[in-house]
């Protein structure tokens, strides 16, 4: 996510009245740090604590919608947009996944699809990734074992 992007959404949502005042690299004078909140998250809380989980469809279409605003350096900030390819999104998330929450212990549920909610309906007891269903994945998150599951 641009710099641009960032900014304006920690503007529109006062975020860094929010963020933990003990996350210093959450706060950079160019607004483009809220990746380093993950990282703060992950070293801060124990095993005993539970777990930090990541629920995801890789093609989420709400959040595809969010990240084309901030394509072509925020051309499209005030106005329309387009359409965020949803392989770009598929991409980014799995190496979002990969290379920064699961070395800090998070768990993660990518489910294929464009859907935004997973939890509500028959998705919560129906859905299964490699034979754990997202019940199942929920409770190993709260128990603190760390489950990454990517469909």
């Amino acid at each position: 996510m641009g710099a641009v992007l960032h900014q304006d959404f920690r503007d529109d949502f006062q975020l860094d009245a929010s963020l933990p005042a003990a996350c210093t690299d959450c706060f950079s004078v160019s607004g483009d740090s809220l990746d380093q909140l993950y990282t703060y998250y992950g070293q801060s809380f124990s095993v005993g604590q539970g777990n930090l989980g990541l629920l995801a469809f890789k093609e989420d279409a709400v959040i595809r919608a969010f990240f084309d605003f901030g394509t072509d350096e925020c051309i499209n900030l005030e106005g329309a947009f387009s359409s965020y390819a949803g392989n770009i999104m598929e991409d980014a998330i799995i190496v979002f996944n990969d290379n920064l929450l699961a070395p800090i212990g998070w768990s993660t549920f990518m489910m294929d699809g464009t859907q935004h909610v997973a939890l509500a309906g028959a998705n919560f007891y129906n859905k299964t990734i490699n034979g754990t269903t997202l019940a199942e994945w929920v409770g190993s998150v709260i128990s603190g074992t760390q489950l990454n599951l990517v469909e």
